[in-house]
Parts: C-alpha cells; sequence; structure tokens
C-alpha cells in the first residue's frame, strides 16, 4: 500500500503523522479546493450573467448569506471553496480571504459582518480542535436532508481535518444577538465576481474545441459535452506556450452519462491529487461538483487553475504562518454554442409560445446568460443586415456632404 492509499484508507492515522514520514511534517498545514465558473458564447468572450434565486445550489439553512450578491449579475461564480486545517495539536488560528475584483457572499462559520463589498475580505478567528474531539464534534450543526452530492455535505467527508471553532460570539444576521457556538471540519464560503480566469475557450461550428493558454504554466483539463444523457469528453493536450492554442474536437459518438461520469470521477480524483490535495480531500472535492460537472447538459471546459492565478485574485492570509498551503482550484468554462444561440433567438422571438423547443436546449441554471448571449447575437444580426441592405452613398451624396 502507497501513503496516498494509507492516508485515503485510514481514519486512525491523522495527515501529519503520516506526511512526518516523507519529511512534509509541520504544526500546520492548510488545504483548500474551491471552482471558479465563467460562461461565455462560442466566441469565448465572458459574459456577465445572473442567477435566479432557486438556481443556486443549496445550502444548509444555518450557512450564513449576505443578501442576494450570489446571484447577481457577474462574471465569474466563486463556488463552494473549504479550507481544512491540519494541526499537531490544538491551536488559534485566524484566517483572512479576499476575492479581490468580486465580494464572498456566503460563509460558515459566520463571519463579523453581513454586508459583502467587493474587495473586502472575508475574515474568521478560532480554535482548532482534533478531528476526535468529542465536545468540538458535537458543535458540528446537522443537516435537516443531508445528501452525499449537495455541494456542502461532501465537504465533512474528509475523516483527518482538524474541527475549525469559531470566536465570533454576536449574531450578525440578528441584531448582534448572542451567537450559539460555530463549528465546522472546515470554512467555508462562496461569492460572485468579475475577475480575468487564464483561459481563452472557444467552439467552433463543426465542435472544434480552442484553448487559449494565457499563462506560462500548461493547461491541465478537459473537455466535455453533455445531451440527452450522452456524453463526450477528451483531456485537453498541455500546452505552456501562450502564442498556441490547444485545439480538439469531442467524439462523434458519446456514450451514457453514466458510464463517463465514473471515467471522469477518477481522473479528477487522480489530477488534483496531484496537485496536492488529500485523496480524501480530492474525492470530497468530486463528490461535491460531480452532478453539476459530469451530467449537467452543456458543453464545456474544465481546468486546474495554476496556484500563482489563485492567489493572485484571492488572496489568502493565515496565522499563524502554515508551514504548507495547498490551493486547488478548478476553473469551468461554460460554453453556449453558435447552434444553441441561434435556436434559443429564434424561439424568443417567435411569435408564438416554444416551451418544448426552449426546454430542449437543456440550458439549465445558465438560461439567464443564454439569453443575454441570444441577444447581443440578434443585436449583431441586425446591424450586419441593415447595412447588407442600406445602398451605399453615391458619389454626388459625398460630395454634398463635404
Amino acid at each position: 500500500m502507497d501513503l496516498l492509499d494509507s492516508v485515503k484508507g485510514t481514519m486512525k492515522v491523522p495527515i501529519l503523522a503520516c506526511l512526518a514520514a516523507t519529511s512534509f511534517a509541520s504544526a500546520l498545514e492548510v488545504h483548500e479546493w474551491g471552482t471558479f465558473t465563467v460562461l461565455s458564447g462560442a466566441n469565448g468572450a465572458p459574459v456577465s450573467w445572473y442567477q435566479p434565486g432557486q438556481d443556486l445550489a443549496a445550502l444548509p439553512d444555518f450557512v450564513g448569506k449576505a443578501g442576494n450578491f450570489k446571484s447577481g449579475i457577474a462574471r465569474v461564480r466563486m463556488e463552494t471553496p473549504v479550507i481544512y486545517f491540519y494541526a499537531d495539536k490544538p491551536q488559534h488560528v485566524s484566517v483572512s480571504a479576499t476575492f479581490k475584483e468580486g465580494a464572498i457572499s456566503e460563509t460558515f462559520p459566520f463571519i463579523a459582518t453581513p454586508i459583502s463589498l467587493a474587495g473586502i475580505p472575508a475574515t474568521w478567528s478560532g480554535t482548532l480542535h482534533a478531528p476526535d474531539d468529542v465536545e468540538a464534534l458535537a458543535l458540528i450543526p446537522e443537516e435537516n436532508n443531508p445528501d452525499p452530492h449537495e455541494p456542502y455535505t461532501a465537504a465533512r467527508n474528509v475523516p483527518d481535518a482538524w474541527i475549525f471553532k469559531s470566536d465570533l460570539e454576536k449574531d450578525p444576521f440578528k441584531q448582534n444577538q448572542a451567537l450559539a457556538p460555530q463549528a465546522e471540519k472546515f470554512i467555508f464560503y462562496r461569492g460572485a465576481g468579475n475577475s480575468t480566469l487564464p483561459l481563452h475557450v472557444m467552439l467552433d461550428t463543426d465542435h472544434t474545441i480552442t484553448v487559449n493558454n494565457y499563462t506560462q504554466e500548461p493547461t491541465e483539463g478537459i473537455a466535455l459535452s453533455v445531451s440527452d444523457g450522452m456524453a463526450a469528453w477528451k483531456v485537453i493536450p498541455a500546452k505552456n506556450d501562450s502564442s498556441t492554442a490547444s485545439t480538439l474536437k469531442l467524439d462523434s459518438t458519446p456514450r451514457p452519462v453514466s458510464e463517463v461520469e465514473e471515467e471522469l470521477a477518477t481522473h479528477w480524483v487522480s489530477a488534483l491529487t496531484e496537485k496536492g490535495l488529500t485523496p480524501d480531500e480530492a474525492s470530497a472535492m468530486v463528490a461535491t461538483w460531480r452532478a453539476t460537472w459530469f451530467r449537467e447538459p452543456g458543453t464545456r471546459v474544465l481546468s486546474i487553475v495554476p496556484r500563482a492565478h489563485v492567489d493572485a485574485i484571492l488572496p489568502l492570509e493565515i496565522t499563524p504562518k502554515p508551514e504548507k498551503i495547498e490551493r486547488v482550484f478548478v476553473s469551468r468554462h461554460e460554453i453556449i454554442s453558435d447552434e444553441k444561440t441561434r435556436k434559443l433567438a429564434a424561439i424568443l422571438t417567435s411569435d408564438t409560445a416554444l416551451e418544448a423547443e426552449l426546454a430542449s436546449l437543456e440550458l439549465g441554471r445558465f438560461s439567464n446568460g443564454a439569453v443575454d448571449i441570444a441577444a447581443a447575437w440578434v443585436k449583431s444580426e441586425m446591424i450586419r443586415r441593415f447595412h447588407v441592405m442600406s445602398p451605399a452613398p453615391s458619389a454626388s451624396n459625398a460630395t454634398s456632404a463635404r
């Protein structure tokens, strides 16, 4: 059994004890994962989009929600970052996360202010308790309807993670009334903003996907298309030369989503582990997102965001300074094809209600953004047709104009 298997397969040996065997032991180690989601038309230009509240991934009632900003208009959804702690003894820690061009909208444990403003850090202060601390475990809130694939529950399936107990004593959502102790196996937060991600993804009419990488680090990811319960995917050829693009064409004979999903889950657990997450953490991240990453209809590119880019757009400060911090974020580039854009435009400009045709596009939570893309396409098409139909100015008119 190798080291990774031993870490994944046991709850009896803390992660720091396992890492000690390979000289990576530290007094405090921190691991984080999360997702950045962007939406674009086939030309790859990100659009500002919003999600109605009913389209947001459900969160437990106990999570602190700062208004409706998470569903507001933004280019980037920062979805479900979680921060895990591993220590050699109970200790006090302070954490600060700042979404440089965005706002942090939901957290657990709570932060001191419920008002979410762009570029304002979210801060937490509390104590770390061992994974088997009975008193700390009793403070972790129960969910009314726990679902192993709901975007919160799965993150708890990391046995070696230490428990963070918040110091916050006043409830920011209830006029600073006394707040019951809050504890969790991680710090959770998410938000929305307008950061720029390092990839530009385009989709041609022949379903060729072109990926431009604007960093000097290799692209690591996959392209996936899901429709009518069938899916096809390919690994993106790794390139670290920003002057050239990676191109690929997905298989024209897709397979059942259930079959492809298992392949993708295995692929991503391995990829995330190689980037620094423990196998338990990688499995928890994949379990959190497999329904939307792998089963949600649409065409997308999933890639690992270079660590330097994560640190630049989402600075993280922790006191005392950890001996090691791993931050593994995935970018999701969701693409609305030209074919879908034209069909959506035709449906929405028709004099006839075409609900069935609209449903057949399988736009899901990206519907509102897709409408904006279709509207922009209609406008550009109207301008093109206007110039085609407008007569060129005659020479005499041009002379008189002068």
